[in-house]
Parts: C-alpha cells; structure tokens; sequence
C-alpha cells in the first residue's frame, strides 16, 4: 500500500483531520502522514523542514499551503515559486496541489491591523495564487484538488472564517476517496 503525506498549514489541521482523512486509507494510519505543524507554516517553514522526510517513502503528496503568505502579504508568484520548490524534492511521486477556498472573515488576531475591505483584496490575491496553480498544472506535472470549487460556503468553516470545519474536511476526504484512489 502506498503512504500519502499531507503538507499543509493551519487549512487542513485541528477540526479531528485525521479522522476524516483516515477514511482514505480504511483506517491504516501507518500510511497516513499528516503535517500540519500549527504555527504559522507559511512556505518556507515547509521548505525549511523537508528534510525530516524519506521521499524515496512517499508515493503521494498532498499539498496544501499559501494562505499564511498571503495573509503575510506576501506576493502570489513568490507563494506560486515556493510551492514548486517544494514540489521539486518530491518529483518521483503523485503529486496533488490543493488550490485555496476564499476567507470568509480577516484571521483571527490580525484583524485589528487590516481594513474591512482588505478581505477582498486577501481574497483576490487567493484568485491570483489559484490561477497560477491551474497554469502550472500542465507544465510542472501536478494535479489540482479544487478546494476553491468544494468549499465555497460559510458552512464549511469554523467560527473565524479561515479554518475548515469537520464538514469540509469530510467533504474532501469523500471526493479524494473517490477521484484519486
């Protein structure tokens, strides 16, 4: 059987993700690896902790990054460049980029440095990053999970608007169960 690694920020930790995504994997956690250290991981702290993992081990990755740099306002071809750095070292397997559902609120505790309408402005810097990940599709050998498709209702997060709720993680762990396994 293979092992899949999940490689994602906060977007994917924290509402029992490991009980939805076990589903996957019938299961057999051993072949399930899920990082989503919580603090802050923004690229290059995935960058920077790659070297933890075996890549001859993993057979399929899961990516799932870019909210924090964008909410650090960091610019959508640097978060783009930095998801294919990571990309790169793990060429000899499925690779799987998630592209990212808008915010439905500014994140809890930066809210006090932005504006009401620096929503939109995060959430079109999210549209920017998400067509660069679907131009990139073709030419770098990934595939698109359209997290932007799947979850794009406020039901689907928790309270502060950014984080997935135990719904949405359910809701993706069905159709990955369905269109990649």
């Amino acid at each position: 059987m293979s092992k899949l690694l999940i490689l994602g920020d906060s977007k994917i930790s924290g509402y029992k993700v490991e009980q939805s995504f076990s589903k996957i994997y019938c299961q057999n956690k051993k072949h399930l690896l899920i990082d989503d250290t919580k603090v802050g991981y923004k690229t290059p702290d995935i960058l920077m902790n790659l070297f933890k993992y075996n890549f001859a081990e993993i057979d399929k990755l899961w990516l799932c990054i870019g909210t924090n740099d964008i909410i650090y306002n960091h610019e959508p071809m640097i978060i783009f460049r930095r998801i294919l750095d990571v990309l790169k070292e793990f060429k000899l397997c499925e690779r799987y980029v998630f592209t990212l559902p808008n915010l439905t609120k500014l994140p809890f505790g930066i809210e006090s440095t932005f504006k009401k309408e620096d929503l939109d402005k995060l959430n079109n810097k999210i549209g920017v990053l998400n067509e660069l990940i679907y131009m990139g599709e073709s030419r770098q050998g990934y595939s698109i999970i359209r997290l932007d498709e799947i979850i794009n209702d406020k039901k689907f997060y928790q309270n502060d608007g950014n984080h997935l709720n135990q719904n949405a993680h359910n809701i993706i762990a069905d159709k990955l169960i369905n269109n990649i396994f």
